[in-house]
């Protein structure tokens, strides 16, 4: 789970320099709850990380979530994100080990897309 952290912290571009204690067990709208890949991080960080790979995808928020219900795993597309995270993850701790180097995000394979973009 450690492994996560730093890889969410590698998505977020930019970070709230005045992120409170808040953890990531709030969100906008309430309380969070079932937060199963990215535990720890403080409120600001876990909505810019979601945001991020919503990004990465060209997707909104509901692409993943149930609107009025973000903890309902209702939506294949979530749990897929969480094993995409974890895929993520083992390619940042196989191949990715520079900590100064490059860092493999969504955006990679996705670019803007729903399924990864492949060329030639």
């Amino acid at each position: 789970m450690r492994r996560l952290i730093p890889l969410a912290m590698a998505l977020v571009f930019t970070c709230s320099p005045g992120a409170g204690p808040a953890r990531a067990d709030s969100d906008e709208l309430g309380e969070l709850k079932n937060v199963q890949k990215l535990k720890g991080l403080a409120k600001p960080e876990l909505v810019k990380v979601m945001k991020t790979f919503a990004a990465a995808l060209g997707k909104k928020c509901d692409f993943c979530h149930v609107k009025g219900d973000f903890s309902s795993d209702d939506k294949d597309h979530k749990r897929d994100a969480r094993m995409m995270i974890d895929l993520v993850a083992s390619l940042n701790d196989k191949f990715f080990t520079d900590p100064n180097g490059p860092r493999a995000t969504c955006f990679m394979c996705h670019r803007g897309a729903e399924k990864p973009v492949f060329n030639p």
